[in-house]
């Protein structure tokens, strides 16, 4: 088994002038990703480590024309991502792994 790592990445954006003083805008974005690594962190090789990254974000914007010489633009960002580390023995490779005393 080799190293393997997947990423996979998505976003939308949509703008809205809702007239010639006011415009919006929303943006997802979501991106998950694997990766398993054999051996990872000077254990041995039939240890294997699946590891998993979701990012998730979330960011609007509103300006608004108060005045011909005056804008107030109001941004926000909503992020979250999930992580999750484990380890396991392969035994498939033939390999195990001894404990001496």
């Amino acid at each position: 088994m080799r190293n393997q790592a997947t990423l996979n990445a998505a976003s939308i954006r949509i703008d809205h002038t809702f007239n010639s003083r006011i415009s919006l805008f929303a943006r997802y974005n979501d991106a998950p990703s694997q990766e398993t690594n054999r051996g990872a962190g000077g254990e041995s090789l039939n240890t294997v480590e699946p590891t998993t990254v979701n990012t998730q974000t979330l960011t609007a914007g509103l300006t608004m024309q108060l005045t011909a010489n005056m804008l107030n633009t109001l941004r926000g960002n909503y992020s979250t991502q999930y992580s999750a580390l484990t380890d396991r023995m392969d035994t498939s490779t033939g390999l195990s792994r001894c404990l001496l005393p």
